[in-house]
């Protein structure tokens, strides 16, 4: 069996800058890339997380819930190959679920303001259409 050297150089910075850069794209490259050092580094599970065709598939089909599932699952194997290996500061995959969850929860609060502003000042555009003399 041919063993692979893995990418040690991630960096959040890295991957903003490129997606921004590449309008997107990199993010699908980088979840590629993930997706493929998870399922080599975390072998002795006998557990995979599914590579980027399902992560896209699934994520429209499930209106991106999916997503959320998938870091989990990515998280849970990273954190086990982390405590088998005795490694300090293993990852929370609870945290990175807290984390995806208050992204779903600031989205609905955005979204919430948004309508509401807008309803407002369509009420008052509406509201100066039937009273041109007020306007």
């Amino acid at each position: 069996m041919k063993t692979r050297k893995l990418n040690t150089e991630r960096s959040l910075i890295k991957c903003f800058f490129l997606s921004l850069i590449t309008l997107g794209i990199y993010e699908f490259w980088f979840i590629h890339c993930l997706a493929k050092d998870v399922n080599t580094v975390c072998y002795r599970d006998n557990k995979k997380t599914s590579g980027l065709l399902i992560y896209i598939i699934l994520s429209i089909l499930t209106l991106g819930i999916y997503k959320v599932f998938w870091w989990y699952r990515v998280a849970h194997l990273i954190n086990a190959e982390q405590r088998r290996e005795k490694m300090n500061n293993p990852i929370s995959p609870g945290l990175i679920l807290v984390c995806d969850l208050l992204n779903y929860i600031t989205i609905l609060i955005k979204f919430h303001y948004i309508c509401k502003a807008m309803n407002d000042i369509c009420y008052n555009y509406n509201y100066k259409i039937d009273n041109p003399d007020l306007a």
